[in-house]
Parts: C-alpha cells; sequence; structure tokens
C-alpha cells in the first residue's frame, strides 16, 4: 500500500523545537503531526490566524 506524503516548510528552530517535544512523547515528528491532523479533521483543534487589517 501507498501512503500518500506530505511536504511542508517550516523554520528550522520550529522543526527542531517540535522534534524534542515529539521525542519527549516518544513520537516522530510525521507521528506528532499526523495526530495534530487527525484532532484538526475532528474539530477538536482550533487554529487561530491573525490578519493584518489595510
Amino acid at each position: 500500500m501507498i501512503t500518500p506524503h506530505l511536504t511542508i516548510r517550516l523554520d528550522p528552530r520550529l522543526k527542531a523545537a517540535v522534534m524534542r517535544q515529539a521525542k519527549r512523547d516518544r513520537l516522530s515528528l510525521s507521528d506528532a503531526m499526523r495526530l495534530l491532523l487527525f484532532a484538526y479533521a475532528k474539530g477538536e483543534v482550533k487554529l487561530a490566524a491573525l490578519q493584518e487589517t489595510h
């Protein structure tokens, strides 16, 4: 079975911080992202976006 891949761009410092936290939680970066995206898809995680007003 072929697993779809997703590529995202991250600031290197953010990636390192997420990888450290994932390691503490005994997860891979992919595991952490998969869990986050699954929770977002179910509406369990809300994202806030800042919008610039002109």
